[in-house]
């Protein structure tokens, strides 16, 4: 399993504590010289406080947070002071006052420990913030300290995972990898790396080797049949999924993955119903909240917007009563995404602008809520041109692109391009879009059918086929994918019926 689809800086502080340039290809040390000190320090005053955090990391490796989440407490009580329990603790977090309230621990002790784990701490918060200069030049210098722990470079090739900079990410993967062949979390990461590269012998074979070093969890047969949907063999998929379930029955996402399965082969009734399965299997709100997103997403690939809509007004209901602000927020959001669809842009407007709101009045870190109001300013840069409101679409586009070129990571620079290309497609001015869009996020349903869109305008029908194919039946854990895939593939088939008319 590998969740894309988080806010970019917490996804990337999610990914960096897993496991653990260009110019920063370093070669991995052979493992007859790994000794102690070669390695990321540990540092706390108790032995059994360490004991229980190393299982909680071989916890978190096989995706088992609720378990590890226990392992951690129990250290933090031999040792308060214990900043990798806290930092660990933090991707354990149901809640994201949890997750701060944990990084802050973390954060308190920092100069009591050695340097590598003040880097490992440091690089955390600069991916929070979503600022990943920093967070690149952090982790740079914590392999340069630790060429022969495989953990600083599942870090770093974490890092460029999240950026896209696959090639990077296949490297130092790699590096990890020959430091330690049995590392399972580096071949897991390897195969998403070159998923991302369309090299998908390659992926099949790292998944493989996931699953024979730990054949008796679920995570490695839920990552593979990743794979196989990716591929379109759904059967197969499906069939892993399977396996996961048969070793762990609460491993909702082998339960999302066979519902998208099922979506994408033609049967979205069924898709619903286990999307309605993972919801009542939820333990807490963070589950649920997952639980809710997907079954979203199984109800629009049913073209059911307004269950959809009463999903999402029954997971805000709860944020309201916990008073949990950023639940409320996002739930806003994703109803504002459905009204976007439905073409009620006013509506849609007021909900992310009250999202807007609740998180910048949460206590949410400085750079984090910067982040929100780009984030805002893109959602609002959508509805606007939907409205046809062309003045006030160019002030939203010159100001995200003003704070996301200075104060953005490599994602928010692509909505630059994105949001530019969607604005040369009202105007019908093609090439631009075709220029911008191919620019934008490759890993985006949403972006692959305008671009097809714009294809299609500019008369490249081979060009338009091929991206409309993508938004239909590639990068499907997206919750964007059923957002335009009925138009995706009405585009498909309008196109072979005009190659296919007699002139």
């Amino acid at each position: 399993m590998f969740k894309a689809e988080k806010k970019i800086g917490l996804l990337a502080a999610l990914l960096l504590l897993a496991g653990c340039g260009d110019s920063d290809r370093l070669p991995a040390a052979p493992d007859s010289s790994v000794t102690e000190t070669d390695r990321i320090p540990v540092t706390t005053t108790s032995f059994d406080a360490r004991a229980a955090y190393e299982q909680a990391v071989e916890l978190m490796d096989s995706l088992h947070a609720n378990e590890a989440r226990e392992r951690l407490d129990e250290a933090l009580s031999k040792d308060p002071d214990f900043a990798l329990a806290h930092l660990l603790k933090a991707r354990t977090a149901v809640s994201a006052e949890e997750f701060f309230t944990s990084l802050e621990n973390a954060e308190r002790v920092v100069d009591q420990v050695s340097l590598g784990e003040q880097l490992v701490i440091k690089a955390f918060r600069a991916a929070t913030n979503g600022d990943a200069d920093s967070q690149l030049a952090i982790l740079r210098k914590l392999v340069a300290l630790y060429p022969a722990d495989e953990t600083a470079h599942m870090r770093l090739g974490n890092h460029h995972l999240i950026e896209q900079q696959f090639e990077l990410a296949v490297e130092h993967f790699g590096h990890a990898i020959e430091l330690n062949t049995e590392y399972a979390p580096a071949y897991n990461m390897l195969g998403y790396a070159h998923r991302g590269l369309n090299d998908f012998d390659s992926a099949r074979q790292a998944f493989k080797r996931y699953i024979e070093l730990v054949p008796d969890e679920p995570n490695p047969y839920d990552s593979y049949a990743e794979l196989l949907m990716e591929a379109g063999d759904y059967e197969e998929s499906i069939a892993n999924y399977r396996k996961s379930l048969e070793i762990d029955p609460d491993f909702y996402p082998s339960l999302a993955g066979i519902a998208i399965n099922e979506a994408l082969r033609g049967r979205p009734a069924r898709a619903v119903e286990l999307g309605r399965q993972m919801l009542e299997q939820s333990r807490n709100l963070h589950e649920r909240q997952w639980a809710t997103y997907r079954l979203v997403g199984a109800h629009l690939h049913n073209d059911d917007h307004e269950a959809a809509l009463k999903a999402i007004d029954k997971l805000a209901e709860e944020g309201n009563i916990v008073e949990d602000a950023l639940v409320v927020a996002d739930a806003e959001e994703l109803a504002a995404d459905i009204l976007l669809l439905q073409g009620d842009a006013d509506a849609a407007m007021t909900l992310y602008e009250s999202a807007r709101k609740r998180r910048l009045a949460s206590d949410l870190q400085p750079p984090v809520k910067a982040e929100a109001r780009r984030l805002f300013l893109y959602r609002a840069t959508l509805a606007a041109l939907q409205s046809g409101w062309s003045m006030r679409a160019a002030e939203f586009v010159a100001r995200y692109r003003s704070e996301a070129s200075s104060g953005g990571n490599a994602r928010e620079r692509q909505r630059i391009h994105e949001l530019e290309g969607y604005a040369a497609l009202v105007q019908e001015d093609y090439e631009k879009a075709i220029d911008r869009l191919i620019l934008a996020n490759p890993l985006s349903p949403v972006v692959h059918y305008f671009t097809a869109v714009a294809y299609q305008g500019a008369g490249d029908l081979e060009a338009a086929r091929k991206h409309a194919h993508i938004a239909a039946y590639r990068n499907t854990l997206s919750p964007s994918l059923p957002y335009f895939r009925k138009q995706a593939l009405a585009m498909i088939e309008a196109i072979g019926e005009q190659e296919a008319a007699p002139e």
